[in-house]
């Protein structure tokens, strides 16, 4: 159940590059897709139970969203 999450939550992202960048081949799509989809999971962790990031990480959304874009535009 926790595989067909995740599956959907790719399935989304990658539909979102593909509109971003519709000429990668569906392998790409895949793989950058769950590139975005574990840098998400994975920052998720550092909000330790708050609605927020600590102080010192100030900014990292916005790192993280030049980062996601760089990925999903390179050819």
């Amino acid at each position: 159940m926790l595989e067909e999450g995740y599956g959907f939550q790719r399935g989304v992202i990658a539909g979102f590059i593909e509109a971003v960048n519709p000429t990668l081949s569906r392998a790409a799509l895949t793989r950058r897709a769950a590139l975005v989809t574990a840098q998400i999971e994975g920052l998720i962790v550092l909000i330790l139970q708050r609605n927020r990031f600590p102080s010192d990480l100030k900014g990292i959304e916005d790192d993280a969203v030049k980062a996601i874009l760089a990925l999903v535009k390179a050819p």
